[in-house]
């Protein structure tokens, strides 16, 4: 009401900080007083404390995989758990090819996105699929990883086939093809393939799901193979704890005969 000279007033006022204020980083504030002809003012600006931060999580719906051509679905959730609004956050998953921008996320809010993948071979065959999304914005840069284990299932077929069907001579040769095929879900390195009657030891470098491998070998017949009457011959392909044989059978064609001569001493006799 009053206010003599040389004397002052102190009048209390106050502000609530809005969400606004701390994005704008200070707030600006003007006080003024009149009275007839007179007008003063005075300004007070305050700093905002800003506190950019954000997190990030990528699970995975599918907990394993077992094929080619199975699809990993993720959910990646970006949250700001700073106090300013965040606005074009890039978000990336370079194994899913995404590459997105959040426009604008305010403090205590988070977003949603899905994203897939579909497994290669080389995925079975390392046993997982490791997959990192990061979101950035500014200063900010987070990130977070999902695994999921391949389901490896390594097995193997063989077969053995005789081109002949019998034999009957010493010398005589039987040519057999083994097949080797790859029945797992995985790719099979340095798998060992022996027939110990033909004498084969070899090794099959690397072998495909559902790929086969054909290998040549041969045995010669002995007197001992015709007396027994057939050949039965094994093969096995081994790697790691897979191992598998089989084995073939050929019959000989036994021809038993005698020729006797009989001779005398004497030409005649009286």
């Amino acid at each position: 009401p009053s206010l003599a000279p040389g004397s002052s007033e102190s009048i209390l006022t106050s502000y609530l900080v809005t969400q606004a204020d701390i994005d704008a980083g200070k707030v600006d504030n003007t006080a003024s007083a009149a009275v007839g002809a007179i007008n003063v003012s005075a300004a007070e600006s305050v700093n905002a404390t800003q506190s950019p931060s954000l997190s990030i999580t990528k699970t995975a719906t599918e907990s394993t995989f077992d094929a080619v051509g199975d699809v990993l679905n993720y959910t990646i959730v970006v949250t700001n758990t700073g106090n300013v609004t965040m606005e074009n956050i890039a978000l990336s998953d370079p194994l899913t090819g995404l590459n997105t921008s959040i426009p604008s996320l305010s403090p205590g809010s988070s977003e949603s996105i899905p994203t897939s993948y579909t497994v290669t071979q080389a995925d079975i065959d390392a046993g997982k699929v490791d997959n990192t999304a990061s979101a950035a914005v500014g200063t900010v840069n987070v990130s977070a990883s999902e695994s999921v284990s391949a389901t490896q299932s390594p097995a193997l077929s063989i077969t053995k086939t005789a081109t002949e069907n019998t034999f009957e001579a010493v010398g005589d040769v039987l040519n057999y093809t083994i097949v080797v095929t790859n029945t797992g879900n995985v790719t099979l390195s340095n798998v060992a393939v022996s027939d110990p009657l033909t004498g084969l030891n070899t090794t099959i470098a690397t072998l495909a799901p559902a790929a086969s491998q054909s290998i040549p070998t041969s045995y010669t017949i002995t007197q001992a193979d015709i007396d027994a009457g057939k050949v039965d011959n094994t093969a096995s392909a081994s790697v790691g704890a897979v191992n598998v044989s089989a084995s073939e059978s050929v019959s000989a064609t036994q021809s038993p005969a005698l020729f006797i001569t009989k001779t005398a001493a004497e030409s005649t006799f009286a």
